[in-house]
């Protein structure tokens, strides 16, 4: 049963971080996110002896991929009930956040 909650804790927080993401790219100027982190160019920070870009948009979408990643890996009830679940709750926090929490 604490699998449930874990994987739902890793879906809710991937659909945040997309969110927050998708409104860095799709809404710079109405975004509640301040500051040079959040800005998508110029690139002015890497990771070091790496071309990978220290900014919002990027770290917003590692920390998706991996949460994703993560829910997949941990053991669930049954696929058939798992997928639509998760798809429920990715959309309604997803849709929550980006439309209107990191809005002004």
């Amino acid at each position: 049963m604490e699998y449930i909650l874990i994987k739902s804790i890793l879906i809710i927080t991937a659909a945040i971080a997309s969110a927050a993401a998708d409104t860095v790219h799709h809404h710079p100027r109405t975004m509640i996110f301040k500051g040079k982190f959040w800005k998508m160019w110029p690139h002015d920070k890497f990771i070091p002896f790496t071309k990978y870009p220290l900014d919002g948009w990027h770290v917003s979408k590692s920390v998706m991929i991996i949460c994703l990643i993560a829910a997949g890996v941990v053991p669930g009830y049954l696929w058939y009930v798992d997928i639509p679940a998760a798809g429920v709750l990715w959309v309604l926090v997803f849709n929550l956040f980006y439309n209107k929490l990191f809005q002004k």
